[in-house]
């Protein structure tokens, strides 16, 4: 860890206009990562971005459910693999997967978690997560987030500005060991993939889950 006080800023983005009816069934977050000095000065070294997808009151038809997760998540990456539109929940080998205990109604679905170069390897990550789902996770049914390295993935535009402080460079290049390794991150931060929804790792959390690391069952999280 550092010497110095980390805090997570929440601010909700709510757009207005014509893209207003657009979040009418999501809301939608941005995460600044700082750390907080002595004289109150802050300095930025990661973000955190997410959404929550309100389900108890979005209409069950496709349409409704691609307005509200937005086109780049409806199709093969998130939406139409978790949920069943029909019985308007998800598909029912998650639900058994988790026994069918839940304690939420929303999704939430977690965009991107960067965290700058300089701060990476100190825990950082896990505790950004456990905080989130200690804040935002009380009423949610589950959480998501796709498991991809991010030096594999297409920079977006508005990271641009940060390559130098994320310098994406100095990542490992192979695929399959960074895989395993965000895979690790994932677990430690009480995240796990379910079988047959690869690329993907879930938290419930009204769930608890051994950690098979250790010699007897210990439970990560609960809330």
């Amino acid at each position: 860890m550092i010497d110095h006080r980390v805090c997570v800023d929440y601010t909700i983005r709510s757009y207005l206009g014509e893209l207003h009816d657009l979040d009418e069934f999501t809301t939608h977050y941005v995460a600044d990562i700082n750390i907080e000095y002595d004289d109150d000065n802050l300095e930025k070294i990661g973000q955190l971005s997410f959404k929550i997808v309100h389900l108890s009151s979005l209409p069950g038809t496709a349409s409704n459910y691609k307005e509200a997760f937005g086109p780049e998540y409806f199709e093969e990456r998130i939406a139409s693999r978790i949920l069943d539109f029909d019985k308007d929940d998800l598909k029912e080998c998650i639900l058994e997967y988790y026994n069918f205990n839940f304690i939420g109604h929303e999704l939430l679905i977690i965009d991107q978690l960067v965290i700058f170069e300089k701060y990476r390897g100190k825990g950082i990550g896990t505790l950004v997560l456990e905080d989130l789902f200690l804040r935002h996770g009380g009423n949610c049914r589950l959480v998501v987030m796709e498991a991809e390295p991010m030096q594999f993935q297409p920079l977006r535009d508005r990271q641009k500005e940060w390559n130098e402080k994320l310098n994406l460079k100095s990542l490992d290049r192979n695929y399959e060991k960074s895989k395993l390794k965000l895979l690790a991150f994932c677990q430690r931060s009480h995240m796990t993939p379910i079988e047959g929804y690869e690329g993907l790792v879930f938290f419930n959390p009204g769930w608890t889950t051994p950690y098979e690391g250790n010699d007897k069952d210990t439970v990560l999280y609960s809330l």
